[in-house]
Formats: C-alpha cells, sequence, structure tokens
C-alpha cells in the first residue's frame, strides 16, 4: 500500500515513517524542511522525498499516486503559531482544505491530526462531543481544519493527539514531559511554573501505531477520535519525571494558564482497538539513552523547539 505523509520529517512524521516501512508500506514524504531533514540514511533509502508545499497544486500528483494520505504538515504549538499568525492560519487551515479537496478529487484515503488543545479549558473529561473552546490561533487554526473537512466530505479520520512525548529522529523540546526529562539530566532541576494545570498525553510512538491501526483496519468513517494515554497535572508530571532521574523541582506559582483539560479515548480504544502502552518512564529511558549515546550532541538547540527555531529562521527560509 501506497501511503503519502505529509510533515513526514517532523516530530511525529519521523516516527511514523519509521514504523511504516518496518510494516512493509511504501512511503513518500512531502515536506518543506523547515527544520531540516533528521531521518537516518537507511529510512531516506527506503522512502521517497519530494519538497512540496501541502497549500500547493504542486502536491496533486504525490496524492494521485498515493493509496492513504497521512496529514501531519502544520505550524504545531501556540507559541510557534503566535509568532507567525497568518502564515501558521495559512498552512494549517488552507493547506488542510487543499489536501483534503485533492484527497475527495482522486478518492483518497485521509487521515488528519489535529489537537485535543481545541477543548480549552474544562473541569470535565472530555469526548469527542463534548463543548470545544479553543484558546489559541494554534488550536483554532486546527479546529477550523477540521471543520473544513467535514465540509468537503470524502474518506477521512480526523485524530484529536494530546500533548506527545518521547524520543524522535526530529526531536522537540518545547514538550512538557521531554523539556522536564531534558532539565533534570543536563540541569538536575526541573523548573513548574503553576503546576495545578491537567493535561493529556500520548508518546509519540503510540500515536503513530494508531494512525497505522487506521490505515490496516481502513477506518475511514468521517469520524473525530481522541488519543491519550493518561491526564496529568503538570506538578504531578514533574514530582514523576524527578522522582525517576533524582532531581529538585522548584515551583513558580504565579502563571495565568487558562488551557486546563482532561480527555477521554474510549472511542478510540473501542472503535479502533487504540491500545497505547507507552509512559512517562518509557521517555525517560529513551531520552537519557540518546543523551548517553550522544545522539542529541552537537545539534543547534533551537533545533529542539519549534519557536526558538521559526524566530531565528524563518525569514530565511521564507526567500
Amino acid at each position: 500500500m501506497k501511503v503519502l505523509i505529509t510533515g513526514g520529517l517532523g516530530y511525529l512524521g519521523s516516527v511514523l515513517t519509521e514504523e511504516l516501512i518496518n510494516k512493509g508500506f511504501d512511503i513518500s514524504i512531502a515536506d518543506v524542511e523547515i527544520y531540516g531533514n533528521f531521518l537516518p540514511e537507511y529510512l531516506r533509502d527506503k522512502s521517497h522525498f519530494v519538497k512540496n508545499d501541502v497549500r500547493s497544486l504542486g502536491i496533486s500528483k504525490c496524492i494521485e499516486r498515493s493509496d492513504v494520505v497521512v496529514h501531519l504538515a502544520a505550524i504545531v504549538g501556540d507559541t510557534a503559531c503566535d509568532l507567525i499568525k497568518e502564515e501558521a492560519v495559512d498552512i494549517n487551515l488552507n493547506g488542510t482544505k487543499n489536501i483534503g479537496k485533492l484527497c475527495k478529487k482522486f478518492n483518497k484515503k485521509l487521515i488528519f491530526t489535529s489537537t485535543c488543545s481545541v477543548y480549552g479549558a474544562s473541569n470535565k473529561i472530555l469526548k469527542e462531543n463534548s463543548k470545544v473552546l479553543p484558546l489559541s490561533i494554534y488550536a483554532l487554526s486546527k479546529l477550523a481544519a477540521e471543520n473544513a473537512l467535514e465540509k468537503i466530505g470524502g474518506k477521512f479520520t480526523i485524530f484529536r493527539l494530546a500533548t506527545l512525548f518521547g524520543y524522535s529522529h526530529r526531536m522537540r523540546f518545547d514538550l512538557v514531559v521531554n523539556s522536564f526529562i531534558e532539565k533534570a539530566i543536563r540541569e538536575g532541576k526541573i523548573t513548574v511554573f503553576g503546576g495545578n494545570q491537567w493535561r493529556p498525553f500520548l508518546h509519540v510512538r503510540d500515536a503513530a501505531e494508531a494512525i497505522i491501526r487506521c490505515i490496516e483496519k481502513d477506518f475511514f468513517e468521517k469520524e473525530i477520535l481522541n488519543l491519550s494515554y493518561m491526564n496529568i497535572k503538570i506538578i504531578d508530571l514533574a514530582r514523576e519525571i524527578g522522582r525517576m532521574l533524582g532531581c529538585e523541582i522548584k515551583i513558580i506559582k504565579e502563571i495565568k494558564d487558562p488551557r486546563n483539560y482532561r480527555v477521554n479515548s474510549d472511542k478510540a480504544r473501542n472503535e479502533l482497538g487504540f491500545n497505547p502502552k507507552r509512559g512517562i518512564e518509557n521517555a525517560v529511558m529513551e531520552i537519557k539513552k540518546a543523551f548517553e549515546n550522544r545522539k542529541l550532541r552537537d545539534v543547534d538547540p533551537s533545533l529542539y523547539n519549534n519557536f526558538e527555531y521559526l524566530k531565528n529562521n524563518y525569514k530565511r527560509l521564507k526567500k
């Protein structure tokens, strides 16, 4: 089966590429290389790469040649989207519209990754039909993209992803679990701002496996599914990582962060057989091992942070 991954060089995309190749899928990647290409040579040799923007009609040939399109390409994260607001909305919304229309035109199956950030703030445990309250440009753009796909129609599945964590070829340390682990390893201290906020979390490899399960089960029923492994308060997350790595926890209570939500993923478990199994301890071991093996050495630290990298490089990349 031929699978096209937009954003296949990114944090989730590079893990998904590896998992699909290991399962024998024929993989093509469409990416503009904003953050470079961190795929190991053996994965580059086993996949077909096309430098293409999801907003362009040029991507139509890639879609026409594929059986399934996994649309991951986006400007991801609140601060990154706030930095380049118009461009972020254009990519996240109009890019998704373009992919959706082309998939419908060529009768291709589509998986779109949205975010649990669309829920914003609630004291309830949220299901897919719960009220949404996007509190950022990132969440607004993803929710608008969901709505656009539902209007376009076709064969698709939308995954609302929890905050991801774990090791990836294109590593990110602007994700809270990964950030806490990195600080614990490098500085021996985790600083927590506030800490009473609830968040849902999911290992990046479990997210990739859910996408693969969707493809293998041919589950394209115009459904929205939450994908999460656990809900935990940020302070409890920090304490758990601190316990594993034996580091100090510093709490700064003065913070205004309205985002606070927990999600229910029973629908994905029941309809898709979603069964995440990797916890925080897996991420601690993976990232610690990556530092010990120097996989994360001699790389510009801003490459690990979407906001910092875009702040330093976006104007250059646009030329």
